[in-house]
């Protein structure tokens, strides 16, 4: 989902390029979780949420503030949201939550930046954000960004900022052709027992192919299911991940996951369905009630010292590629603080 700059400042737009189809009043509730569904309803019905139609949308952002605004019309609950649609929702300002850390610039290049992105920075306005996201941030500097990917909140690490519309082409071109290592450090519950039980070893690199699907157990709509090769129905989404464990724990364990395919939770699905959830992780961690907790900010001091951290440790840590000379590049972002706090009370030294 791409932020527009179309609309002012009180209200936000959001491209609609996933979880198209669904009802207007579904897909708000996914997308802002802070907000119930009772709040989306009124919200729709008393005209605070507007949709501009696909073709509209670069007119939109050829005109003036008002203007734009204009091309919007209002919608109801049940209507469907279409591809390339732009969501125009009212900003109700309120005091919005603390994020930690700085947005870092690993490098600035030829049309775009590599930035490594704090552990509890949104990447787009949504929910309570709106000014602590790295969108926001980085874009009172260069107002021509686009972002070329997203990381979950709680996901630290190296993201891609286009700043030309050549660099965007170049980036769409990796991402789509597969021309790029994406590798990510992750901490994981389990020692080498579990490991080996989990992945048939504690060594090597294992791939893990399978399909994702929404979990129809959980009440969380975004949640996924990750069902190996062998089982499932071909409607889930084609996902594949390569695991290799680098070092053992004596409670938890660290692993370096290559992304094959790009789908939303991908790693932490995977994980999670093989019995080795992110350390942290409150969709999918141990509990399954931490994230419907942390939503409601009640989470107890057993649930904190159970997480082990108030970050999951998860970090986006390398990106290879062939730039467009041909040259072989390589970023990476530091390992952040939580997750070196956890290495070392595990006596995890890697």
């Amino acid at each position: 989902m791409k932020t527009s700059p179309s609309v002012p400042p009180k209200y936000l737009s959001i491209r609609v390029d996933q979880q198209a189809g669904i009802p207007l009043l579904e897909w708000m509730v996914q997308r802002f979780p802070s907000r119930d569904r009772e709040y989306w309803s009124r919200a729709i019905e008393d005209g605070r949420v507007r949709v501009m139609e696909p073709r509209d949308v670069e007119t939109a952002k050829r005109a003036d503030k008002a203007e734009a605004l204009k091309m919007s019309r209002s919608c109801t609950s049940m209507e469907p949201v279409l591809p390339g649609m732009v969501i125009i929702t009212e900003v109700r300002r309120e005091t919005e939550p603390e994020v930690h850390g700085q947005i870092r610039i690993l490098s600035q290049e030829d049309g775009y930046l590599v930035v490594n992105k704090p552990a509890s920075w949104p990447v787009h306005p949504g929910g309570r954000f709106y000014s602590n996201t790295l969108w926001y941030q980085l874009k009172k500097q260069y107002p021509t960004l686009t972002l070329m990917h997203r990381l979950d909140r709680e996901t630290s690490g190296c993201m891609v900022v286009s700043l030309t519309q050549e660099a965007t082409r170049f980036w769409n071109g990796l991402f789509r052709g597969g021309g790029l290592e994406k590798d990510y450090l992750v901490l994981v519950e389990g020692g080498r027992q579990a490991l080996t039980a989990a992945l048939g070893s504690h060594r090597g690199i294992i791939e893990c192919t399978g399909r994702l699907y929404r979990d129809e157990s959980s009440p969380i709509a975004k949640k996924r299911l990750f069902i190996p090769e062998s089982g499932g129905s071909p409607e889930g989404e084609p996902c594949s991940t390569l695991i290799e464990p680098l070092e053992c724990g004596r409670e938890i364990s660290l692993l370096r996951a290559r992304l094959v395919t790009g789908k939303t939770h991908q790693i932490r699905s995977t994980l999670s369905s093989l019995g080795l959830p992110v350390v942290g992780d409150k969709l999918y961690g141990r509990d399954p009630h931490w994230y419907t907790r942390w939503i409601q900010r009640t989470l107890t001091p057993r649930d904190i010292q159970e997480m082990r951290t108030d970050y999951q440790a998860l970090h986006s840590w390398r990106m290879g590629f062939r730039d467009q000379l041909g040259q072989s590049r390589e970023f990476i972002a530091p390992v952040p603080e939580h997750m070196q706090e956890l290495m070392r009370n595990q006596g995890i030294s890697w």
